[in-house]
């Protein structure tokens, strides 16, 4: 099998922003394989791309396995209660129902969140945070 033919390209076109995010993989020699991790990458980069209003009754659980199907959901829940909050810990997690420091421990144990929020805050020229230990 040649190396193109297992190399997968994954587009999502915005409709109503004109966007278009694209993924690619090709770690696997399996292209199913690299089909669902381009498919996975997808749905993290949507995740953390687009803000919706956050709901009012909002209830999440304090964790989210990063295998498990929902996790892109999660995060972004996780980021529009953060976005309605500009982007600050304290009035996010109260919001949550979760501690300050869970709530940094959470985004800083998944690096791909931690450097897009990260990078929110930065332009939003809030104050650098340092992930917890």
């Amino acid at each position: 099998m040649a190396r193109d033919d297992r190399f997968i390209r994954v587009y999502a076109q915005g409709k109503l922003t004109g966007t278009e995010l694209a993924v690619t993989d090709c770690t696997e020699r399996s292209q199913h394989q690299n089909r669902a991790k381009a498919l996975r990458k997808l749905r993290m980069l949507v995740a953390l791309s687009y803000r919706c209003e956050a709901a009012e009754d909002l209830a999440l659980p304090q964790a989210c396995a990063k295998k498990n199907p929902a996790y892109p959901l999660w995060c972004a829940q996780i980021f529009d209660v953060l976005a309605a909050a500009n982007w600050q810990l304290a009035p996010a997690a109260e919001k949550l129902g979760w501690t300050t420091s869970l709530l940094l421990k959470t985004l800083s144990g998944d690096p791909e969140l931690w450097r897009n929020f990260c990078d929110i805050r930065k332009k939003s020229g809030l104050p650098a945070l340092h992930p917890a230990k």
